[in-house]
């Protein structure tokens, strides 16, 4: 055997560091626009497009901002809600400032709904979401995301106790 079996400590060095940087300071729809794809159908997606629904905006940007508990938004159906407030924000808390995140679906259809028909395909075309998703097969199931980075997203819904 003539090549060298081990990875070298350099290239660890190049992706742990990646990891180490302190999060993007950007604006959350800034982040969104620039690396959440939007699926639509037939295995095809397009770039966020903030031209589409700029009143979102305004509520997407809060979503990060530290003087608010809460951003509450009521608006009609399909124009861009859950893409916006809750995929976007999702892409964005994974590529621009990784952290543990839990989304809550109303029941346990509607979370295995939304993880399979939204955000894998997001994650999918999500060029930037796709390389930080973790390689191990156990990591990556329907209600649960890990991270390469450590960080894990949970999809789930109220339980009756």
């Amino acid at each position: 055997m003539t090549g060298n079996k081990y990875g070298s400590a350099a290239a660890v060095r190049r992706e742990v560091a990646e990891y180490l940087r302190p999060p993007r300071r950007m604006p959350v729809a800034e982040g969104i626009k620039q690396f959440m794809f939007v699926p639509r159908g037939a295995n095809t997606a397009v770039p966020w497009d903030d031209t589409l629904t700029p009143y979102m905006n305004e509520a997407i940007n809060t979503l990060s901002k530290r003087e608010y508990d809460a951003v509450i938004f009521a608006g009609p159906a399909r124009t861009g809600k859950t893409l916006g407030l809750i995929d976007g924000w999702i892409v964005y808390g994974i590529v621009c400032d990784p952290a543990d995140m839990l989304v809550v679906q109303m029941t346990e259809t509607k979370a295995r709904e939304h993880s399979k028909t939204r955000l894998a395909r997001t994650f999918h075309h999500s060029p930037e979401v796709r390389k930080r998703l973790s390689p191990s097969r156990n990591d990556n199931n329907v209600h649960d995301k890990m991270f390469r980075d450590g960080s894990f997203l949970k999809i789930g819904w109220p339980s009756i106790t």
